[in-house]
């Protein structure tokens, strides 16, 4: 992918971001969410915890890999690729800090008073988002460490956008020291977690930059498909079970690694396939091999471990198992792909619920009185569920509007 090529294709007014994508991103919080209730033992509730299968029913993971991927194409649709200069450089930096660190100050406050412990130290170096880098994270919400590495990208962006290299020579040199990270644990495996993760955020920003302004019509695709393959390939964690096969281990990989490439085919393939604009150099054939591939990935990697005598084993591999099932069943079921614009309200709150989702769930555990059964778990879920969305709304429709035409003004 060209970029010198891109400044053509490029719309010299911003297109709106359209619903089904912002819809895809309300889908991705509430897939982290829900698996953190079901994931973090006895947090919600200190003396009862549910069966331990239902935290495998949502792709949380891959849905930080979709966040990442949203997030590089939101930074290339709303900077194009030709409008690079100082004082638009300028506007950029002003624009993100503002978007981000008022809410993001909040959370950190909020969660040091509902548990506090943190050294002066790993509070301001979480305030300035030096966590996982130079201090430890916040106690009670170790999501953050995600924060560090969008804010590490959108610095990185900057040479993106000043020298305007070849995506794919970009693309290169973050597998490259992927694949050293991987091969030798003892490297900086904190350079291999950026590299593996700037993949996916290049990848949204070669989108965004792709994109035509014109819409299209909407299409008929089968989305449940789609969703079932993300979920069987996330608890498949193929990269993952093809190095290990192979005797490539690394213990100490980080969150995000080489092993998660994998999920890159049907990260990409739910991105193209929902959204209302064409993407150039992306035709239906194109398409049509990366959804083959979305499902040979799961297919290959369960038959492999069911002729192995290994499937059940792990309850990650009998999920993956099950998902590719409905996958495949379901692949002739089409819906509207704007079926997904019905979750762009939580879309529009996604990161103030994304990093407010674990310290309310700690407010619940350490102050609310009711526990101990199945009923205490549901009335403790549904609290934490409203005031986490009452949190959210109020911060991202109430308090950061007026932040925007207070504070941004006067910065611009």
């Amino acid at each position: 992918m060209q970029v010198n090529n891109l400044a053509n294709s490029s719309s010299k007014q911003r297109p709106n971001f359209d619903l089904n994508l912002e819809g895809l991103r309300g889908y991705a919080a509430l897939a982290v969410g829900y698996t953190h209730i079901f994931g973090f033992k006895n947090l919600i509730d200190p003396s009862y915890h549910p069966a331990n299968y239902l935290d495998y029913l949502l792709p949380a993971h891959a849905s930080v890999l979709i966040f990442f991927m949203l997030s590089g194409y939101v930074i290339g649709l709303t900077n194009p690729i030709s409008n690079f200069s100082l004082e638009n450089t300028r506007l950029y930096l002003i624009r993100r800090a503002v978007r981000l660190i008022p809410i993001y100050w909040i959370a950190i406050l909020f969660s040091i008073s509902v548990t506090p412990g943190n050294s002066l130290i790993e509070i301001f170096g979480n305030l300035f988002l030096f966590q996982g880098m130079f201090v430890d994270l916040i106690r009670n919400n170790t999501i953050l460490w995600t924060l560090n590495y969008e804010f590490f990208y959108y610095l990185l962006f900057l040479g993106v956008w000043w020298l305007k290299p070849k995506l794919s020579f970009l693309l290169l040199i973050s597998l490259t020291i992927a694949i050293i990270g991987w091969l030798v644990p003892n490297a900086p495996q904190l350079l291999h977690g950026y590299a593996a993760g700037w993949i996916f955020w290049l990848i949204g920003l070669g989108l965004a930059w792709q994109m035509q302004s014109e819409k299209e019509k909407s299409r008929r695709i089968p989305l449940l498909s789609y969703i079932f393959l993300l979920t069987a390939t996330d608890s498949l964690s193929f990269g993952r079970l093809l190095l290990f096969g192979f005797g490539l281990k690394n213990v100490n990989a980080p969150i995000i690694s080489l092993a998660d490439l994998t999920l890159l085919p049907i990260c990409l393939l739910l991105f193209t396939a929902i959204t209302n604009r064409r993407i150039l150099k992306l035709q239906s054939h194109n398409l049509k091999w990366i959804e083959l591939t979305c499902f040979a990935i799961p297919v290959i990697g369960c038959l492999f471990l069911f002729a192995t005598k290994r499937l059940f084993d792990n309850i990650f591999w009998i999920n993956s198992a099950i998902f590719t099932i409905l996958a495949i069943l379901f692949w002739r079921f089409k819906i509207e792909a704007n079926i997904l614009s019905r979750l762009a309200g939580m879309g529009r709150i996604y990161y103030a619920f994304y990093i407010f989702h674990t310290p309310v769930m700690h407010l619940i555990h350490n102050y609310f009185p009711y526990q101990g059964s199945i009923w205490s778990f549901i009335f403790r879920s549904i609290i934490w569920f409203t005031l986490t969305i009452g949190i959210s709304i109020f911060l991202e429709l109430v308090m950061q509007p007026i932040i925007k035409r207070n504070l941004l003004q006067k910065l611009i």
